[in-house]
């Protein structure tokens, strides 16, 4: 006579229910690691007021997108070629292509 297999069903489902809670646990400690490590790059990059430096700079870049000025002239004093704003240009380029 062939002899059965005998399964231990309670040994087998207490493996499976460790395997499973060691699982979340793991996945619970490795979400809290980074979101603590989130919140400490956030922290270490973020700053309350931008260095006086960049302000200037930034300054100075508006400035010199927001006016016009006048970059070529031809030999007899008139603009050859200007600078504009964008939002200008787009102006003119509306009202040009409306006026067709």
């Amino acid at each position: 006579m062939a002899q059965q297999d005998v399964i231990d069903t309670p040994r087998l489902l207490l493996s499976f229910a460790l395997g499973v809670s060691l699982t979340i646990a793991l996945v619970f400690a490795v979400q809290a690691l980074y979101l603590a490590g989130q919140e400490q790059e956030t922290a270490r990059k973020e700053l309350t007021k931008p260095p006086t430096l960049i302000t200037e700079v930034q300054g100075a870049q508006r400035d010199h997108l927001s006016t016009a000025k006048v970059v070529t002239k031809r030999n007899d004093g008139t603009p050859e070629k200007v600078e504009i704003p964008i939002d200008r240009a787009m102006d003119y380029v509306i009202k040009e292509q409306r006026g067709r």
